[in-house]
Parts: structure tokens; sequence; C-alpha cells
């Protein structure tokens, strides 16, 4: 080969890797590209997964205070309900209590 024929198979050769250089340059860009708007994607993703989160705590800590609520507010009703029953019983039995006591005297 002559030293003209090296030099044009040289500049080929460089012409050759210089396009896979600029393909490869091009899916490394790509590839980035896709990665970015993947972790773009993931971020997001994970955002709305902190909000659920954060909103499903929120809802378990007021169904806590609704429970506790609630509990309180049955024991308060149950303390009533004795307190009231034995004030009614007690308010039937004076008249039964008065006439006893009406009928020893006439004794």
């Amino acid at each position: 080969m002559s030293t003209e024929e090296n030099h044009c198979q040289e500049n080929e050769s460089q012409d050759e890797s210089g396009q896979g250089n600029h393909d490869e340059n091009t899916a490394d860009a790509k590839n980035a590209d896709s990665e970015q708007t993947q972790a773009d994607d993931m971020s997001q993703q994970l955002e709305k997964l902190q909000e659920e989160l954060a909103a499903a705590k929120d809802q378990s800590l007021r169904t806590q205070a609704e429970m506790q609520n609630l509990r309180r507010r049955s024991e308060r009703d149950v303390e009533n309900a004795h307190k009231y029953a034995l004030e009614k019983f007690v308010g039937e039995l004076l008249p039964v209590v008065d006439n006893l006591e009406r009928a020893l005297q006439a004794v």
C-alpha cells in the first residue's frame, strides 16, 4: 500500500470512529434524559405517597380522638342513667312513704 492509501484509510477510520462517538454521545444524552425523566417521575410519586401518608396519619389521629370522645361520652351517659334512674325511683317512692307515715299516725 502506498502512503496515500494508508492516509485515506486512516481518515476513513477516523470518520467512522467520529461518527461512532457522535452516536454514543447521542445515546448517552438520551439515556441521561430518560434517567432524569424517570427520577422526576419517582420524585413526584414519592411526594404523592408522602402526602397520602400524612393524610392517613391525620385521619388515624382524628379517628382515635373520636373513639376516645365516644368512650367518655358513653361512660358519662351510663353514670347519668344510674343517677337519674335512682332519682326517678326515689321520686316514685316518696308518695308511698308519705302514705305509710300517715297510716302509722292514724293508728
